[in-house]
């Protein structure tokens, strides 16, 4: 690698590393975790300049889900209120991949798309032509994801997702509140 390329990694590793670092602060000094979850997902849009950002909730039998969490960016209409209580088989056939996979869902090429599915569906997130996921985990199980609809940079990166995904199931799901 020239050295004009090492700069412009060692920039973006830097940029990478301030955002990690504002979503923590923000998810750690915010009293309101709703008022958190919002600029923390502010944050990972803007980053890959998506037009949504979300957090889907599963249910302990992983029969329905919840959009719990939503960021969209200015003149995208927010779908969270009509995101409720969907049926999980829209995504169930993701799980086993969820779960043995140390990749994340990018579903932006339809090539795997259809090799996670087995078919081209769109059905699943009609307003995203490009998505891309990251499981949550806690305690060994799938609790939900964090998607991104439409990103624009940085596409096949998922260190700012994964890492993010860790703090949010920490608030979401380790807290007394949830057990």
């Amino acid at each position: 690698m020239n050295k004009e390329g090492m700069i412009q990694d060692l920039e973006w590793q830097l940029q990478l590393q301030n955002i990690l670092i504002e979503c923590v602060y923000v998810l750690h000094a915010r009293q309101d975790l709703d008022v958190a979850m919002g600029e923390m997902l502010a944050m990972v849009g803007q980053y890959y300049r998506a037009e949504k950002v979300y957090i889907l909730q599963f249910d302990p039998d992983r029969r329905w889900m919840d959009n719990t969490y939503e960021w969209c960016k200015a003149g995208v209409r927010p779908t969270k209120e009509r995101n409720q209580h969907m049926e999980i088989s829209a995504i169930e056939r993701w799980f086993p991949w969820f779960e043995n996979s140390d990749n994340f869902l990018q579903s932006f090429m339809n090539e795997t798309l259809e090799k996670i599915s087995g078919k081209r569906e769109r059905e699943d997130f009609p307003k995203a032509s490009n998505f891309m996921a990251v499981p949550l985990f806690y305690e060994g199980n799938l609790m939900g994801l964090l998607g991104v609809d439409n990103p624009d940079v940085d596409k096949k990166s998922y260190i700012l997702l994964r890492s993010v995904a860790r703090f949010v199931v920490h608030d979401l799901f380790a807290c007394d509140e949830y057990q």
